[in-house]
């Protein structure tokens, strides 16, 4: 079933009440139908893009998934919570954050891996730095090794 544009920008817009379910399958459709750069900045406008920061942000790998893709359409507002919700969902979800990165670029595991939201003389980022490693220390997947590789030496250089 096709879903038209108007119902689909409805169902993207918040409801006079505020709970009108956000999903992945809808995000990816408005990705495809009207690109990134639209939808960032319709998620963005209507108060939606914090809901699809936090689904990242807590390892859901379905919106994970979104994440080059909404990068392409991210301004430098937008690009820095995208970072900062895949740097936080890192130790959650290591394959699929690993997945989303590139070696360069918005979402680059030098910028996500760089533990963008901490102060890195915290007692906070030496948590999240050890359970981040050990995260991609137990991940064995030979198609992601470099991206690993690359963010393990980033968060080491920290």
């Amino acid at each position: 079933m096709l879903i038209g544009p108007a119902l689909t920008l409805a169902l993207l817009l918040p409801a006079p009440s505020g709970d009108t379910p956000l999903t992945a399958a809808t995000v990816e459709h408005r990705l495809a139908e009207m690109g990134p750069t639209a939808t960032v900045r319709e998620l963005d406008g209507a108060g939606r893009w914090e809901q699809v920061m936090n689904r990242i942000q807590a390892g859901d790998a379905r919106w994970i998934a979104l994440a080059h893709k909404l990068a392409l359409g991210a301004d430098a507002n937008t690009s820095g919570a995208l970072t900062t919700a895949l740097a936080e969902a890192l130790p959650k979800s290591p394959r699929a954050v690993l997945s989303a990165l590139k070696l360069k670029g918005p979402i680059s595991a030098d910028r996500v891996c760089a533990a963008p939201f901490l102060d890195s003389d915290s007692a906070t980022f030496s948590a999240y730095r050890a359970s981040t490693l050990k995260a991609l220390g137990e991940l064995s997947d030979a198609r992601l090794t470099s991206m690993r590789d690359a963010c393990v030496s980033r968060l080491e250089d920290l």
